[in-house]
């Protein structure tokens, strides 16, 4: 029994050891895999990977992961109607967490209203985590479960600016 608690705690430390910090960073002006560098923000450094815009770095932001993204304004809508495109974490402790780097201001708007639309009842989404960004353009979290919204402001939607709802109880 006390080998079975340990190798469970053994997996359990190795998948929290291997969650990844993503950059999502403009100033480089293309993306930088395995060479970022978040002092110069440019390829020239051993950070990790940046994207150039919030769309790139999302499919590979996984359970664990943060997307943290730097200073400035992003079109990008963060959607869930293609599969794969933003993907869920399993709990609130493993999730998948999209932020503004620092404390840096962060707006994230859309030409395609809302900004944020989780609202595919077939691709639903999970333990995800808004943190310190500007959401223009609102957000519809319909079918969606567990999303948390801390320290951030969502304004200017031309419909409703939160939507959240469930055509089907869970």
């Amino acid at each position: 029994m006390k080998r079975f608690i340990f190798c469970l705690l053994s997996l359990i430390c190795i998948q929290q050891a291997i969650a990844i910090n993503r950059y999502v960073d403009s100033s480089p002006g293309l993306n930088c895999i395995g060479n970022y560098s978040i002092a110069n923000r440019a390829c020239n450094g051993a950070d990790g990977d940046s994207y150039t815009t919030v769309a790139a770095g999302l499919p590979v932001t996984v359970a664990g992961d943060e997307l943290r993204i730097r200073t400035g304004t992003y079109t990008s809508q963060i959607t869930n109607v293609t599969a794969g495109v933003v993907n869920s974490g399993t709990s609130f402790a493993d999730a998948v967490t999209i932020k503004a780097y620092n404390s840096e201001v962060v707006t994230i708007n859309s030409t395609s209203n809302p900004t944020v639309n989780l609202a595919s009842a077939t691709n639903t989404n999970s333990y995800i985590i808004f943190d310190g960004l500007i959401i223009e353009d609102g957000m519809s979290l319909i079918f969606s479960h567990h999303i948390r919204v801390i320290n951030s402001t969502i304004k200017d939607s031309t419909t409703n600016c939160v939507q959240i709802g469930n055509s089907a109880p869970n």
